[in-house]
């Protein structure tokens, strides 16, 4: 899906300042690839911090730079349009889905002011603010004191370049195609007649029916999927012996999902084997259990479970 949707955007803007007209050399300052303009579009997305929390950069303006609208007016003259755009802000909102469960309007109404990066020892991060007590609620979070407080959520690397085209770039787009973009990361027109905000919802509610028979846990398998591809990778990893990186992926993925390493592999890897304390064991044999796959040792506590209740 990446390689149809998003592909096409980044080869056209990569082929477009791999060549510059001369009169936008000095803009682009000897820039020739997206990858390259992404520490200027962080830098802007690290200044937005405050006004992300405090919701007061609604109008969008610190996401119009005279490098994007370059692009964008580029995309235009090649033929891309508002289907493109969509297509491309879709793929984005399913993919930051997978972090969270079910969060709904921090999937489908997100706004894009909402947006904000932060410098870390390694890198830097991007994340999104949600405000909804809801949202928070199956988030993890609670509200305390005089009301909700905002909730971050941390977009996975793999889509910091995807994130940072839709903002500075796609916006434009859409902008120069004669549609100002609302304050919302997919900006579908409200007005539209068959394409709508509740369009991105009804997809959704269509995947958990097809997939569980029930339109409640569409955003559930999503999850689920995303996980296991990502226990398939450790898995083939530790078949080439590349022991450590298995265990890094894993690691790191599930932080990224916000869950335990145990539950990662032990209840969302839909190809795992489903371990659970057989009622045959005893506290000990359970607490053994339990810290075995705390560790990430399925198959030993597999071994514990089998062996406890032949004994």
């Amino acid at each position: 899906m990446e390689k149809g949707v998003v592909a096409p955007f980044m080869d056209t803007i990569n082929a477009f300042m791999a060549d510059l007209p001369g009169k936008l050399t000095i803009l682009f300052a000897g820039k020739k690839t997206f990858a390259d303009l992404m520490p200027d579009f962080i830098d802007i997305l690290v200044a937005n911090k405050a006004t992300a929390l405090d919701n007061t950069n609604v109008s969008g303006q610190s996401f119009i730079t005279d490098v994007g609208n370059a692009l964008a007016e580029h995309l235009k003259n090649q033929g891309f349009n508002t289907y493109d755009a969509a297509a491309l802000e879709m793929y984005l909102s399913l993919r930051w889905a997978f972090v969270v469960t079910m969060r709904r309007q921090s999937v489908w109404d997100k706004q894009a002011s909402n947006i904000y990066a932060r410098k870390t020892h390694i890198g830097y991060d991007i994340l999104q603010v949600i405000d909804k007590p809801l949202d928070k609620m199956q988030a993890g979070k609670i509200s305390i004191g005089d009301g909700p407080l905002p909730v971050d959520i941390v977009a996975p690397p793999e889509l910091h370049d995807i994130i940072c085209l839709s903002l500075f770039v796609v916006r434009r787009l859409r902008a120069l195609l004669g549609e100002e973009p609302f304050d919302l990361l997919c900006g579908l027109r409200a007005q539209a007649v068959q394409v709508d905000r509740t369009t991105y919802t009804n997809l959704m509610n269509e995947i958990g029916r097809i997939r569980d028979g029930s339109d409640r846990f569409g955003h559930h398998w999503l999850r689920h999927a995303f996980i296991t591809a990502v226990c398939d990778t450790a898995r083939n990893l530790e078949a080439a012996g590349h022991h450590q990186l298995a265990e890094t992926t894993l690691n790191r993925d599930a932080k990224t999902c916000y869950t335990s390493r145990a539950r990662f592999v032990a209840n969302y890897d839909q190809r795992g084997e489903r371990m659970m304390p057989t009622a045959s064991m005893t506290p000990a044999d359970v607490q053994a259990f339990i810290q075995r796959l705390s560790t990430g040792c399925p198959a030993s506590a597999a071994s514990t479970a089998s062996t406890t209740s032949a004994a």
